[in-house]
């Protein structure tokens, strides 16, 4: 054997074994016309195997074989690989080594300058005008590695795509359920954008994915360089509501978003916007925190202050409380259920008496956390103490008042007369 047939022999071994040959068995239907071995087809809007145009970017593989069960004709498609069989060849000749494309009628025939080749000719063709061509390696997957479908033997797999002229997938398109790495396997998936290399970054060792990231921190990590950017909810609906939930185990624990029912205003709530709602904040720029911590009490029948003794106030009606921390059925004292900073304002009002002092302070906890106002006896005039108090969540604020006047002495009574407000301020 000449050296040189030697050299072909080997060449033609080593790219048989190099590319194994991928074959789709598709189960459906043709689009009414039997095709025969070595033609080129592609999938139409239908989903039925159809022969392929001239220079078609559509192509999915070759005839190889074919089998009729049942009144339905099913083909045997190969995309890749040394593959022999007759081919139909376009009424061209056709040489070894030549990059092949599609003819009309899904023949073949040499590819020209910009056209998409789906195989290259191991042999020479047949002369002008005749119609077989035997060998050929298909390549049709390597266009573009790993951009391909393979195995595809269900309907429902079913993908149109096409490639374009310089090698690359342009589009694709899915008509039912599909997953990406079904083989779950640490296989990154990345879309690029005009001008973001990651605008879409899926990194599947960590779980996580990214938007202008490729090493993305947690499970969604959105980052950017523009000096305006981030995330638009918009819901178009004539009624709708668009919100954000913060969810634990699956329950929403916060809901924040506008509330299209209530003149767009934007709320926080629990499991929904208007539920339990905790913040309110209108088109005004008013804020509501609509179950912040509050009450106000005050005394509903006159109290007698005993000479020379700091007294409690009882008071022992309420116009609210909001997380019911007031008693006024036994201490008369409003303990706070959360720690922070609370404004507290009272005022109490001595009946008639000209002589001895009057005074008034804030407790906490049983001691003295600041005085009001102190004065002289006179006519019926009320004592005040405001302050701003500090508790943590447990301790509670009572009132208490002095006079020594020679006498016990009366408070007046009224929710106008004597009372107490309390509210969290922060």
């Amino acid at each position: 054997m000449p050296k040189i047939s030697l050299k072909i022999s080997l060449i033609l071994l080593i790219l048989g074994l190099a590319f194994a040959q991928t074959t789709i068995k598709y189960q459906i239907p043709d689009a009414g016309t039997e095709y025969g071995i070595g033609v080129a087809v592609k999938v139409n809007g239908a989903g039925a195997l159809v022969a392929c145009d001239a220079a078609d970017n559509d192509v999915v593989g070759v005839i190889v074989a074919k089998e009729t069960s049942g009144g339905n004709r099913y083909y045997l498609v190969s995309s890749a690989g040394v593959t022999t069989a007759y081919f139909k060849a376009n009424a061209t000749n056709i040489t070894a080594g030549d990059k092949l494309t599609t003819a009309a009628g899904g023949s073949l025939y040499v590819a020209g300058a910009g056209e998409v080749y789906v195989g290259i000719a191991v042999e020479d063709g047949p002369a002008a005008g005749q119609a077989t061509l035997k060998k050929v390696i298909l390549t049709i997957n390597y266009i573009n590695s790993g951009a391909y479908i393979r195995d595809q033997n269900l309907l429902e797999q079913i993908a149109d795509f096409w490639i374009s002229g310089n090698g690359h997938m342009g589009s694709l398109t899915v008509d039912s359920a599909g997953v990406i790495n079904n083989d779950g396997v640490d296989a990154d998936f990345q879309v690029k954008g005009d001008n973001e290399d990651n605008l879409i970054f899926a990194d599947a060792s960590a779980d996580r994915v990214g938007i202008g990231t490729a090493t993305p921190s947690v499970r969604l990590d959105i980052e950017s360089s523009a000096a305006e950017d981030g995330i638009d909810i918009n819901n178009t609906a004539a009624d709708g509501d668009p919100r954000l939930a913060f969810q634990l185990s699956g329950t929403s624990v916060f809901t924040m978003g506008i509330d299209d029912g209530d003149a767009d205003k934007f709320k926080i709530g629990t499991t929904a916007i208007g539920t339990n709602t905790r913040m309110t904040i209108d088109s005004d720029g008013i804020i509501s925190l609509d179950t912040q911590s509050r009450a106000r009490a005050y005394i509903s029948a006159d109290q007698s202050i005993p000479n020379n003794s700091w007294t409690k106030v009882e008071f022992d009606a309420e116009d609210f409380d909001q997380q019911s921390e007031f008693d006024s059925a036994t201490n008369y004292r409003f303990t706070a259920t959360v720690t922070g900073y609370y404004q507290v304002n009272c005022r109490v009002e001595f009946d008639y008496h000209t002589a001895g002092s009057r005074g008034i302070a804030i407790y906490v906890n049983g001691a003295v956390n600041s005085y009001g106002s102190s004065f002289m006896g006179s006519a019926a005039i009320g004592a005040l103490v405001n302050d701003i108090v500090y508790l943590t969540a447990g301790q509670y604020i009572e009132v208490f008042v002095f006079q020594d006047s020679g006498g016990a002495l009366d408070l007046n009574s009224g929710s106008e007369t004597s009372y107490i407000s309390i509210h969290k301020s922060s």
